[in-house]
């Protein structure tokens, strides 16, 4: 993880290099939105892990993944 910029409202401007779980967090809040407001029934959070985990196996692959954090919070 590499931190690329901050603004004055506390945001946070990350590189990530690796894939750590805790990135999927914003995807995962929004099927638990989806859940209680009897949106649609697309999970976008299983095709996101598959699709990782697919890439993941790739030899000589790389990837960065920017976020982008306000209060610790993606």
């Amino acid at each position: 993880m590499k931190i690329i910029g901050t603004k004055d409202n506390d945001l946070k401007f990350i590189l990530h290099t690796s894939f750590q779980s805790k990135l999927f967090s914003p995807i995962g809040r929004f099927i638990n939105w989806k859940l209680e407001n009897n949106w649609d029934d697309y999970n976008e959070l299983y095709h996101a892990i598959n699709y990782i985990e697919g890439i993941k196996r790739i030899e000589g692959i790389w990837y960065e993944i920017h976020i982008i954090e306000k209060m610790k919070k993606l």
